[in-house]
């Protein structure tokens, strides 16, 4: 009887104490992915999801010190959220509700506690640095207090120390394997079938003794993505597997800035997270380092600013890393050159044109060539004013077309005769006759009520434009009755005038 009632006894009280379990399991599951976020962005979604629930069970069981544990986590978390993040979470209410709760407003007088709080609890996780610079964290960006932002800044350079890794320790029945990165430099670590890791004490690019079989290696290197790298080792031949690609390490940064206008890193397109165009606002990739920021929109100056970028997100001077950066500029109306510079790129890239019909093909010499009856579009439309030049080459036949449909014209060959002229508006000039094989430059200025078009530097003809905003470029190779050959190159945008 004694044991039955002591067994009784322990299943009634089993249901608490999986009660009990049950936040303290998921918390450690929602700080493991914080960890991951510190390398990878894209777990602090799952992390903030975790940790939100973890918070709620604390808060239900009444542990007022493990609940603010977890608060302080989330506060960290939602400072950390870009725009694709914040969208990623905006359909679960109790998580929005929980983050809206936890950026509430703290009274200044509780800073000295909380910063006194932080303190103990530095004391007692000593060993868990990631932790500590949470926790001081949210005072020093509560309350600006610049204590606890140096503390929080000096805790996370502790975690940023490389953790030491058992060394692996080559056996005589090893074979040898021979592992490449690009770029070189890389430290290699074998991944043991548990998920364990050894440092094999050796950079790419070398020769290193692994254990026979199937082998997965992994290739670190600072500021670079790490690679995995599948290896079979015989123990006979020595395995040359392929390079190992490391890709830049990125950041998710917020852009702000008013609608409507396309970000730029170093003069190049941003690359926008998630399916959505770098406009702002928006959320970009940006790699690490220090790199120019800059904001495009037709009819505008280009906004531009310098930014510094490290693995916890953009330096701000004094303070702690940021997530966004908020471009305070007022925009002013004028000639901007990133938009100008990138339709520039983009005309030049064959994989920017759309093929309507016969064989387009790119040189060697990076000429676009269309053959036969053929006819390709540009994917963009451009603006409705601006100039554009190219060089052509009408190689055989006599049909090339330049069209230039919103402008209500286009730069033709009709006729018996080997002549370029503007067809579709009424124009002022005289044609422009040509022989098969003559490099021919061409440059077409539109303005808003007129357009002039001069070749090999001379004016040929003017007129009146018809009335859009956009431009459709398309080009013809050849025609039906003029299966000819005309390659196109060198297109150039300059920045608008105006």
């Amino acid at each position: 009887m004694p044991r039955l009632l002591v067994a009784a006894c322990l299943l009634l009280a089993l249901p608490t104490l999986v009660a009990a379990e049950e936040p303290d399991v998921i918390y450690k599951q929602g700080i493991a992915k914080l960890r991951e976020a510190q390398a990878d962005h894209s777990a602090l979604v799952p992390a903030t999801k975790l940790l939100a629930q973890a918070a709620a069970l604390y808060e239900a069981a009444g542990d007022e010190a493990k609940a603010a544990e977890v608060n302080s986590c989330l506060y960290w978390a939602r400072k950390k959220m870009t725009l694709a993040d914040t969208a990623a979470v905006k359909g679960d209410a109790q998580i929005s509700q929980r983050l809206e709760a936890v950026a509430k407003p703290i009274p200044v007088d509780d800073a000295k506690a909380m910063l006194a709080k932080a303190d103990e609890f530095a004391k007692t996780h000593a060993d868990d640095p990631l932790l500590v610079a949470i926790r001081y964290f949210e005072v020093g960006d509560r309350f600006k207090d610049s204590e606890a932002i140096e503390k929080s800044l000096k805790a996370m350079q502790e975690v940023g120390a490389k953790a030491k890794l058992a060394e692996y320790k080559p056996e005589p029945t090893d074979g040898r394997v021979f592992v490449k990165s690009e770029p070189a430099g890389a430290a290699i670590i074998l991944v043991t079938a548990d998920g364990g890791k050894m440092d094999t004490g050796k950079v790419t690019p070398t020769l290193v003794q692994l254990p026979v079989g199937k082998q997965s290696l992994q290739l670190t290197l600072k500021g670079r993505k790490a690679a995995t790298l599948a290896v079979e080792v015989d123990g006979k031949a020595i395995a040359k597997p392929d390079a190992a690609t490391l890709e830049p390490l990125t950041v998710p940064v917020d852009i702000i800035f008013e609608d409507g206008w396309t970000a730029f890193v170093d003069g190049k397109p941003a690359k926008a997270v998630g399916t959505g165009k770098a406009e702002t606002p928006c959320t970009v990739e940006l790699p690490l380092g220090k790199h120019e920021l800059g904001l495009a929109k037709e009819r505008f100056v280009d906004v531009r600013q310098t930014v510094e970028v490290a693995e916890d997100g953009v330096k701000a001077t004094g303070g702690l890393p940021a997530n966004s950066v908020e471009i305070k500029a007022k925009p002013l109306k004028g000639p901007g050159q990133l938009l100008a510079a990138q339709l520039t790129n983009d005309l030049n890239d064959v994989a920017q044109w759309s093929v309507g019909s016969g064989k387009w093909s790119k040189t060697r010499e990076g000429k676009m060539r269309g053959e036969g009856d053929s006819s390709t579009s540009f994917q963009r439309d451009l603006p409705g004013t601006g100039c554009i030049s190219f060089r052509m080459n009408v190689i055989s036949g006599m049909r090339p077309r330049i069209h230039l449909d919103g402008a209500g014209f286009n730069l033709s060959n009709e006729g018996y005769q080997k002549t370029l002229w503007v067809y579709g508006r009424p124009a002022r000039g005289n044609p422009f006759p040509y022989v098969n094989g003559q490099d021919i430059a061409v440059s077409i200025d539109i303005q808003d009520d007129h357009f002039s078009v001069s070749i090999n530097g001379k004016l040929i003809a003017e007129g009146a434009k018809g009335k859009s905003d956009r431009i459709r470029l398309k080009l013809q190779g050849g025609d039906d009755w003029s299966k000819g050959t005309t390659d196109f190159w060198d297109f150039k945008v300059p920045p608008p005038k105006r």
